[in-house]
């Protein structure tokens, strides 16, 4: 991969919407590995993720721009002394650069700022090869959640 001067910059809340060609890449990422739930990921729109997100008392978005132009992004919401990485996803091209590593040591540093005590991420089914990438952070497997999808 050629060196390349990739930033790691806080986007503010207001601009969520810039990584909507990311998030939907990632979201098309899980419904192509997802051998049960896919229809979820083929109905789940930005608009609904980030109706969510908005819901959350703190809120972070770190991206990782290159030029000017958004090629990874992590974001992290805190709740009391609970945290959460919601969603990280490096463009193809980009991934193996180590982006995922910067995005998630700046989440965990905010999340760690907000005092949280606990810090979840939750890995979709057919995502499960993220899980060594996660491990290497310190987060452990603790609840194996399984749902009937009508």
């Amino acid at each position: 991969m050629e060196k390349r001067n990739i930033e790691i910059l806080d986007l503010p809340r207001e601009r969520i919407d810039e990584i909507e060609p990311l998030w939907n890449a990632l979201n098309s990422h899980h419904q192509a590995r997802s051998t049960h739930f896919e229809q979820h990921f083929s109905t789940f729109t930005f608009d609904k993720r980030v109706k969510h997100l908005n819901a959350a008392p703190y809120l972070k978005i770190f991206v990782a721009v290159d030029g000017d132009v958004f090629v990874g992004y992590c974001i992290a919401s805190a709740n009391e002394s609970k945290g959460e990485i919601d969603s990280l996803y490096v463009q193809q091209g980009y991934q193996g650069a180590r982006l995922g590593q910067q995005l998630m040591d700046c989440s965990i540093a905010w999340l760690e700022d907000q005092k949280c005590t606990q810090i979840s991420v939750y890995v979709a089914e057919g995502n499960e090869e993220a899980m060594p990438f996660y491990e290497r952070f310190g987060f452990k497997p603790r609840f194996q959640v399984m749902q009937i999808r009508r």
